[in-house]
């Protein structure tokens, strides 16, 4: 593919096609579950020997290579990533069985199999952060051993300062609760691991409860940056701060909740809603969530963008990503937003064409062989900062926003400024950047998307016009 500007051609097709824009602007009513529910039952099926959704040899070959070789870099998720329509069906056949079982829990199916190692890595986590906060406990032992007089003196600097007589929580029973809190979850963790046996519900639910509290203490040892920055992306998320008491209360009482504050961004909100409803759905399995205590690459989210599969980070250190220095809790909630926003887009999109189970199925294999294009389209480009914008501005554009990796998500002209937001933010926190002068490679790079993109829109509208007789 020559890099050149899109051509009248390319135009003329993309203005013929409204229906295919995949909009990036907020609109309400497309994120009501009620909307997304009615479109189930409207779904139409197109004969498997339609030219436009059958699958071929190469495109299997290309799919199936690609899933190889993220199995082979993420060998403790290679059961999901190897064939995730395989695997997802078989969480169906698991769910539904249950549901026979017990219908009022369908979840509670077993799930060890994927479970068990994940709980090993949270287990070897609670260990490491016991040894800190004993570390901590010690360091506060000996400042209440210190010389009395400096003690007196500080109260007397606080007094004048007007700050004696508000509430202070006491730091030591904090790293008490906080110690007896990661006792119990290791505990409860112990049981299944040696018991080799967990449900699926349940390893959602002391995964989440690990995260929050494996960055309870966290946020305090952060850089004074890091700390305050936090703030934002807490506001933006909508993470829920409180009291080691409160989160060890939540655990006692198994109250999970994944979402438990409103997002400040309104498009990260709305798709909250979809997504929460349909994690525990006990009419149908949706979507599966899946709890990883190890780090990931992007390339495996990108893999698994077209299907419904959702990789939750459970990290027992602060993670580095988008400009902010996350806590344990923090990551996992900007993990299931993300995926939040990717599940209710692609459902919208799902819903606007009508699209049958076999067009869903094509346009999963066809996202790898455009993306397997891509990457040897970028292989040509000399330009080393322009290919890693590029990298940067898809992952930001598919993954961080939950656009859907397809051509009709670069009919619009402007990439519509967040990746540039994403920019300084990383400069202002030294994260890694591979580029220079944003604003002007971010705007080539969206260039070079868009070409490649829309040469291929046909490939999607013969898709789509499938189901359109």
């Amino acid at each position: 593919m020559n890099f050149t500007p899109v051509n009248s051609v390319q135009r003329r097709m993309a203005s013929n096609l409204p229906q295919m824009i995949v909009s990036r602007s907020v609109d309400e009513s497309k994120f009501s579950p009620a909307v997304l529910d009615s479109f189930e039952a409207s779904k139409v099926e197109v004969a498997a020997d339609h030219p436009a959704v059958q699958i071929l040899p190469e495109e299997a070959a290309i799919y199936g290579k690609r899933n190889a070789t993220q199995a082979k870099k993420n060998p403790f998720i290679a059961q999901v990533v190897k064939d995730p329509a395989a695997f997802l069906e078989n969480m169906k056949e698991r769910f539904e069985a249950q549901k026979v079982l017990t219908p009022q829990d369908p979840y509670s199916f077993e799930f060890g199999d994927y479970g068990i190692p994940v709980l090993e890595d949270i287990d070897q986590a609670l260990d490491q952060e016991i040894v800190t906060l004993k570390q901590k406990q010690k360091l506060e032992q000996f400042k209440g051993s210190t010389n009395r007089a400096a003690l007196l003196a500080s109260a007397s600097i606080h007094a004048l300062a007007g700050l004696v007589g508000r509430d202070k929580p006491d730091r030591n029973q904090e790293l008490e609760t906080g110690l007896q809190y990661l006792n119990d979850l290791k505990a409860d963790i112990g049981n299944h691991i040696e018991d080799g046996s967990v449900s699926y519900r349940r390893l959602n639910e002391l995964s989440y409860f690990s995260a929050r509290a494996l960055g309870h203490f966290d946020r305090e040892d952060l850089s004074f940056f890091d700390r305050n920055f936090l703030r934002v992306d807490r506001h933006l998320l909508g993470f829920k701060s409180d009291s080691i008491e409160t989160e060890y209360a939540r655990y006692k009482d198994n109250d999970y909740r994944l979402f438990q504050k409103s997002a400040g961004d309104k498009g990260i909100e709305l798709a909250a809603g979809v997504f929460e409803q349909s994690v525990f759905n006990n009419d149908k399995f949706e979507l599966a969530a899946l709890p990883v205590a190890r780090s990931l690459g992007p390339g495996v989210f990108m893999q698994l963008l077209p299907h419904d599969i959702f990789l939750l980070g459970v990290s027992p250190e602060p993670e580095e990503a988008d400009g902010f220095n996350r806590p344990g809790g923090d990551f996992y909630l900007h993990d299931a937003r993300h995926s939040a926003s990717i599940f209710a887009k692609r459902k919208i999109y799902e819903k606007e064409h009508n699209l049958s189970p076999q067009q869903i199925e094509k346009l999963e294999v066809m996202q790898s062989v455009w993306k397997q294009e891509m990457v040897e389209e970028k292989k040509k480009l000399e330009d080393k900062e322009l290919s890693y914008a590029i990298g940067f501005l898809s992952f930001n554009h598919h993954h961080d926003r939950g656009i859907p990796q397809l051509p009709s998500s670069f009919i619009e002209d402007k990439h519509g400024g967040v990746a540039d937001k994403l920019y300084f933010a990383l400069k202002a926190s030294g994260q890694p950047i591979g580029f220079k002068k944003p604003l002007r490679t971010l705007n080539k790079a969206y260039d070079w998307l868009q070409n490649f993109w829309l040469e291929r829109l046909p490939q999607e509208e013969a898709i789509l016009s499938a189901s359109a007789r």
